[in-house]
């Protein structure tokens, strides 16, 4: 992310694609419905990244932040998938305001029993991405 420290960023998301082992879908427990992000604070404590708490604020969770689980077709093929936009931590990262270090956990993890399978950033079809929408100076 360093790299785009001197462009203005309009968009910032981490997607995360639902790996569901083929016949084993909601087997045992549903996939969680919403994942929040946190960043790791000075004492190891866990705080709501800033586009979290916006969007908690003004829509009780949802379409500021995203973290729901969705369907996305691509390429013929439906994925489910975890989509969080991050642009407000990411410019307070850049600005030296916040922690590189984030946390993904899944939410009302206490409430309803579920887990939580995902693809990671080398996963050859479906990695862990981080997208961002930049202006160059």
């Amino acid at each position: 992310v360093s790299k785009y420290e001197n462009s203005v960023l309009n968009k910032v998301q981490l997607e995360f694609t639902l790996s569901e082992p083929v016949g084993q879908e909601n087997e045992f427990f549903p996939p969680s419905e919403l994942l929040i992000l946190s960043e790791l604070g000075d004492n190891n404590e866990l705080k709501c990244i800033s586009d979290l708490s916006i969007s908690l604020i003004n829509t009780n969770g949802g379409p500021l932040f995203g973290g729901v689980l969705e369907e996305v077709q691509e390429n013929g093929t439906v994925l489910k998938k975890y989509i969080m936009n991050i642009t407000n931590h990411v410019q307070s990262y850049l600005e030296g305001n916040t922690s590189s270090v984030l946390v993904l956990s899944v939410d009302n993890r206490t409430d309803n029993a579920s887990r939580v399978v995902l693809f990671g950033p080398d996963h050859p079809t479906h990695p862990a991405k981080m997208k961002l929408t930049y202006t160059a100076p």
